[in-house]
């Protein structure tokens, strides 16, 4: 987080004035420079007085940014992202945790802030991100065919979702007619 003038105690993490944020834009920035904001649940490290804690799926975008650039920006956000005019920013450096005491660690920290939200979060991700990967149109799918690779499962795959989408259509065109 910040960095402390000389002579001053570092701020607890718990005392900082994003502890309190229900989301935090997580600003990282690729190799160019080019500052990347995603919102992030964001919590004040149980274990590390001075840390914060981040949870989020490994091999996204983020950990790969922060694999060759540690600085981060923070800001208080909405949900969906949205600083509001004026919100400080608050720099800093972050490193990925793959240990799985660490893991432990920030899972706590996370779920002291968030409580039953968090909860149900861990008890719903693995099934729902295997089924959006699955249903993922673009990569999973189309990017062995773009490079040349009819795979049956990419031909079964759009085969069936063409097969979906013509009959809602169809039967949204056989309703209407009867109206």
């Amino acid at each position: 987080m910040d960095e402390p003038i000389a002579g001053d105690a570092p701020v607890r993490a718990a005392d900082h004035p994003l502890a309190s944020a229900k989301y935090v834009a997580l600003t990282t920035f690729r190799r160019t420079g080019a500052p990347v904001t995603t919102p992030v649940w964001f919590a004040p490290s149980l274990d590390e007085p001075g840390s914060f804690a981040v949870i989020t799926v490994d091999d996204t975008g983020k950990t790969k940014r922060l694999a060759h650039t540690d600085t981060v920006e923070l800001q208080a956000c909405d949900m969906r992202g949205k600083v509001a005019p004026g919100a400080p920013t608050f720099g800093g450096t972050a490193r990925v945790v793959r240990d799985a005491a660490d893991v432990a660690s920030v899972r706590r920290a996370v779920v002291a802030k968030y409580g039953l939200l968090a909860r149900l979060s861990d008890l719903t991700d693995p099934p729902f991100s295997a089924i959006l990967g699955y249903a993922a149109l673009f990569d999973k799918h189309f990017i062995p065919f773009e490079k040349g690779k009819l795979l049956s499962t990419g031909v079964v795959y759009y085969g069936s979702v063409s097969f979906l989408f013509l009959s809602l259509a169809t039967r949204v065109l056989e309703g209407r007619r009867w109206q």
